[in-house]
């Protein structure tokens, strides 16, 4: 496999986890918002924690995506 392969399927596998954890952080926002009256402050705090942990995974991918178009460029 040449590295440019390697590369592609690399930012392949990353956008798959950009998807999932964009799709968890919208679900878990969805569910606050479908049941936002029953539930409890701790799973408040916790939904809130999951949301807050979904946007830093998907900056910290998007990142690596980014870099790894531009190490797409130097081949």
């Amino acid at each position: 496999m040449s590295k440019l392969d390697k590369v592609k399927e690399d930012i392949a596998h990353l956008r798959a986890f950009l998807f999932l954890f964009a799709a968890g952080g919208f679900a878990i926002i969805g569910f606050l918002f479908s049941s936002f009256e029953q539930l409890i402050g701790i799973k408040i705090f916790f939904a809130i924690i999951g949301i807050l942990i979904c946007l830093v995974a998907v900056l910290a991918i998007n990142e690596r995506i980014l870099n790894k178009i531009d190490e797409l460029e130097d081949l």
